[in-house]
């Protein structure tokens, strides 16, 4: 039904159980269809034994459980995610947006962003049977404990075809990807992840743990723990004293169905592997200049300006969108940054967005740590605003979207709490940034 365009279907406390094969299909419909647990409970149960249950142009929110926040997968059969989002859902053990105990899931250009994990697995945690990503996307993604993308573990398969899985933070070991199973990974990115333990990584593997590399290249960004496999002398891989950066502009709509993260027109992952899908995450085709870019993003600027043909309307020249400072970001209306001034852009808090850009604007001098509301359209200031609704994502009140995550997070320690209430409201009492 056209009506349902961008429509939200919330829950009322109870998730829905699917027992057999079946589609659900939303991809026709510009919105998509969002399905909301009202953060009362997790939002599917897929228990099938040999049928496929496929979702196509869904949104699953705010969902909550003690394991898998928004898909819990049981039962020998396959579970078939495609063209959706799994974006902002909570699990108090394990698996914020999914925990697979059998069979197969497989996510096919879909993006996992903002879940939680009170435990291990920030966006995914794979106790048994496969789970595969394809031209997919993990970032933004917390786990207090290990894991914070995905936790494979018990001897399960996790295979990495085409994708991207960055700024994911754990409270312990790897911001990335825990292996205690079998991974097998090709043309993929897994780099920028975040964690505290005593080996930081972006793949932690276990003791019982083994890497296959597929054709192609990955990027991989600090390969403690897993440099059997991705060796020091590969030109995209990085050591804990020295990490690789893919250069990935931020979460956004770039195209497509889902939120992507765009490589910036220096990466390192453009025309680097070789290999891959015939379209990307976003469904453009690739490669689109001269070999595949590394990752679930093809970066696809036909005049060569250095910005991305989604941001000139589709057509590749538009002479009425600029990027004065080349940093990969169109420049909105409040101002102008020559390339000779500032010429990748300031980024004076070191939140990785470049200051007063969230909105695709420039502004060299002012931060945007703290800026988070109105929520989902912040105005660049620090005001009440801010810290109320601070408050909430503190208290648990609210969960965090994937900005908020980052420039919420005052004290820059991976939590929301109490501190970064203290912190933003001592800012506001002086007249100072954060």
């Amino acid at each position: 039904d056209a009506a349902l365009s961008g429509k939200t279907i919330t829950l009322d406390g109870t998730p829905l159980i699917i027992d057999k094969g079946l589609t659900i299909d939303a991809a026709s419909l510009a919105g998509g269809v969002i399905i909301a647990g009202n953060s009362m409970s997790r939002i599917l149960e897929v228990n099938v034994a040999t049928d496929t249950v496929t979702l196509q142009g869904l949104t699953l929110t705010q969902g909550q459980a003690l394991q898998g926040g928004a898909v819990y997968k049981a039962g020998t059969g396959v579970l078939l995610l495609v063209d959706s989002a799994l974006s902002a859902n909570r699990a108090t053990s394990a698996g914020g947006a999914v925990y697979s105990e059998d069979g197969a899931v497989v996510l096919v250009r879909t993006t996992l962003s903002g879940n939680v994990s009170e435990g291990n697995g920030g966006a995914i945690f794979n106790a048994a049977g496969l789970v595969s990503l394809e031209n997919a996307t993990l970032s933004g993604n917390t786990a207090l404990l290990n894991g914070a993308a995905v936790v494979n573990d018990f001897g399960a398969d996790l295979w990495l075809t085409n994708a991207t899985i960055a700024a994911n933070t754990a409270g312990s070991f790897s911001g990335g990807i825990l292996n205690n199973g079998r991974v097998a990974i090709e043309n993929t990115i897994v780099a920028g992840n975040a964690c505290s333990g005593v080996i930081c990584s972006d793949i932690f593997n276990g003791a019982v743990g083994t890497i296959s590399l597929g054709s192609g290249s990955n990027l991989i960004g600090n390969n403690a723990s897993v440099a059997d496999w991705f060796t020091a002398d590969f030109v995209l891989v990085g050591t804990a004293a020295n990490p690789v950066d893919p250069l990935l502009a931020p979460l956004a709509d770039n195209g497509g169905l889902t939120q992507v993260r765009v490589p910036l027109p220096n990466s390192p992952v453009i025309d680097a592997t070789g290999g891959g899908e015939g379209v990307d995450q976003r469904g453009f085709e690739r490669p689109a200049g001269g070999d595949f870019d590394i990752g679930a993003v093809e970066l696809v600027d036909t005049d060569g300006d250095g910005l991305e043909d989604w941001f000139e309307g589709g057509q590749g020249t538009s002479p009425s969108v600029v990027d004065s400072d080349g940093d990969g970001l169109v420049d909105g209306a409040d101002g102008l940054v020559s390339t000779s001034d500032y010429p990748g852009g300031i980024d004076s808090n070191g939140d990785g967005y470049v200051d007063g850009e969230q909105t695709l604007g420039t502004d060299p001098t002012i931060s945007n740590l703290g800026d988070i509301a109105p929520r989902f359209a912040p105005d660049n200031a620090i005001n009440v605003g801010d810290l109320l609704i601070l408050i909430r994502l503190a208290i648990g009140d609210i969960l965090p979207t994937p900005l908020e995550l980052t420039l919420a997070d005052i004290n820059d320690d991976g939590q929301l709490n109490l501190a970064d209430v203290l912190l933003l409201q001592q800012a506001i009492l002086d007249g100072t940034a954060p």
